[in-house]
Order: structure tokens, then C-alpha cells, then sequence
């Protein structure tokens, strides 16, 4: 009996583990693996639009982005045309990511659409917790800007690099810091 306990314990770790398994994306990994940076950029869009991401026309990615979250991230992700992607980008899609037209991303900028209750001092992470994400057209965010779940960033707004976004930025704002505020209304 003890080697069922085992077994079992060690199933139901591959099942809950299993959960984060996306054989499209490790499919368009494997065929865009020999690709460097900055070369394939339009290839790596249709190739993800293949294994059923929602991915306009013209949008390109410098770098293969990291895809997370559990399920059909595919079906939770929603880019705009003429959009931009940067080297080392990172989507968390436990929540819904919309990206408007005209979207440029630097570098290294994280979206996060899941994060953590406030728990017992014996472990503060608690439940996990989803808020969708939407970043509206012609948004430009820099290099190493991390956009926090719930956030909707406004049209033609720009997010300054390493900023950290933790609640909405209006249309047409210049916004930058930590945590990121408006600093000034661009033209529009």
C-alpha cells in the first residue's frame, strides 16, 4: 500500500503541474528556436497565430515573448495590429490581456494579470487573484516596465522605463516611476 500512496501522491503532482503544459506553445518554440533576435520578428506572430493566439497583422516580436498561466492562454490573449514586441517580454495570461493597435513594448516589459491575497503572517502570499489587463491603442511602454493586474493603460498614453504600474493611466498621459504617475497630458 505504501507504493500507492506514492503513486498517487506523485499523479496528482503531474495533474496540477499539467495544468501550466501548452503544447502549442513548446510547438512554436521548437520552430522558431533557430531563429536569433531581431530576425523572424513577423514569422514568430504567424506562428503563435497558428497554434490559436489572437494575433493581428503586421504585429512582430523581436524575441519569443514568455507565455504563462493555466489553460488556454491562447484564448486569453488579444494583440492589435501594427503592434511591437521587444526582446524578453512576459505576459502572465491567468486573466484576460488585451492589446490595442499600434502597442510598441520594450524591452523587458511584464504583464501580470495574477497575483496573491494578503494572507497570515505564516505565509503572506494567500489565494491567487486575476484582474484583466488592457492597454489601449498607440501605447507605447519602456524598457522594463511592469504593468500590475486590473490596470488599464489609455490611448496614445506612454509608460516611462522601469515604471511600475499599479492603477489606470488616463488617455493621452505621460506616466512614469514607482509606482508610475501621470506627469503631464501629451498632445493628442
Amino acid at each position: 500500500m505504501h507504493w500507492l500512496k506514492k503513486f498517487r501522491r506523485t499523479w496528482e503532482a503531474i495533474r496540477r503541474e499539467g495544468l501550466g503544459f501548452h503544447p502549442g506553445l513548446i510547438a512554436a518554440r521548437i520552430i522558431l528556436a533557430p531563429f536569433p533576435y531581431f530576425v523572424g520578428n513577423r514569422l514568430r506572430a504567424a506562428v503563435l497565430g497558428i497554434f490559436g493566439f489572437n494575433i493581428a497583422r503586421g504585429t512582430i516580436f523581436s524575441g519569443m515573448p514568455i507565455i504563462a498561466g493555466t489553460g488556454n492562454v491562447a484564448s486569453r490573449i488579444k494583440i492589435g495590429e501594427d503592434c511591437f514586441f521587444n526582446i524578453g517580454c512576459v505576459l502572465d495570461a491567468e486573466n484576460s490581456i488585451t492589446i490595442g493597435d499600434r502597442v510598441s513594448l520594450g524591452h523587458r516589459v511584464l504583464i501580470l494579470t495574477s497575483s496573491h491575497d494578503t494572507a497570515a503572517k505564516e505565509r503572506r502570499a494567500g489565494a491567487v487573484t486575476t484582474a484583466p489587463v488592457t492597454i489601449e491603442d498607440g501605447v507605447w511602454i519602456g524598457s522594463g516596465a511592469i504593468i500590475l493586474p486590473g490596470v488599464r493603460i489609455g490611448a496614445g498614453s506612454i509608460i516611462g522605463a522601469g515604471s511600475v504600474v499599479t492603477r489606470d493611466i488616463p488617455a493621452d498621459t505621460l506616466a512614469f516611476g514607482q509606482p508610475a504617475r501621470a506627469i503631464r497630458k501629451l498632445e493628442s
